[in-house]
Formats: structure tokens, sequence, C-alpha cells
């Protein structure tokens, strides 16, 4: 039941999340805490319900995971500090192997999109194909999110 709370909280910020960043390309900083506190909650209450240390130990690790995997495009201007922020938020509540597959959908929808996008234009224009225009990421977070959501937690 707990899970159902958290993903239903997680869903109903990106959505909101999505909107910001689809507008502005910006998106608070405030969505990032709301799901870190989520992931914390969810944590905690884990460890308290099977005292077993690894709980903690695998959300750490998958808040790591994500940063790491995040952070690197975001120095390199791929990605926005936003992005790291949420996603290593969501690394809290999904731990290292959900946070992968969350990250692997995630990138593999914005870059299908994104590939789509630019032949559309290339056939509208006949310019050549620009792969390096903005897109908003978190809309694409909704897709990793229910993919791993089913992967992960309800298969």
């Amino acid at each position: 039941m707990e899970r159902i709370i958290y993903f239903i909280v997680i869903a109903a910020v990106l959505v909101t999340a999505s909107v910001f960043d689809i507008r502005n390309y910006k998106v608070n900083n405030a969505f990032s805490v709301v799901i870190a506190a989520a992931g914390i909650i969810l944590t905690v209450y884990d460890y308290v319900k099977n005292q077993r240390i690894s709980i903690l130990i695998l959300a750490l690790a998958g808040a790591i995971t994500g940063f790491i995997f995040t952070a690197i495009p975001a120095l390199k201007g791929g990605i926005g500090g936003a992005d790291v922020k949420i996603i290593t938020a969501l690394g809290l509540g999904f731990g290292v192997y959900g946070i992968l597959y969350f990250l692997l959908i995630t990138f593999l929808s914005a870059g299908l999109f994104q590939l789509i996008k630019a032949i559309i234009k290339k056939i509208k224009t006949r310019e050549k194909l620009d792969m390096r225009s903005k897109l908003p990421l978190v809309p694409f977070m909704l897709a990793g999110l229910t993919a791993t959501i089913w992967q992960f937690f309800y298969k």
C-alpha cells in the first residue's frame, strides 16, 4: 500500500513538473524536495517495518547512481540541473536497479522523440539532421516512471 501512495505522489509531482518544463524549460526545486521527502519517508518506513540495513544502503546507492549518471551530462550542458536533482531524489525511492531502469527508459524515450522530431523537421525544411535542439526531460520521466513501476513493483 505504501508503494502505491509513493507512486501516486511521484506521478502527480512529475505531471506538474512536466507542465513547468514544457512551458519554461525550467523546473522549480520544490519538486525535487517533495520527491526526495517521499523517497526518504518510504525508505524509513520500509526500514522500520523490515529492520534490514540493506534497505537504507540501496536507497542511498540509488540516489548516488542517479546523481552520477546525470551529473556528467549536466556538466556538458546536455540536461538541466533540475533534472539531476529530480533523478537523484527518485533514486531514494527506486534503489539502484530501479533508477538504472528508470534512466534507461527515460533517456531512450527522450532520444527517440528527439530523433523523430529531427527527421520530421528535415523532411519539412530540407535542412540537415540536427539532434541538438532543446528538449524538456521531465515529461519523459513519466515514461520511465511507468516502466519502472511495471517492471519492478507490479509485474
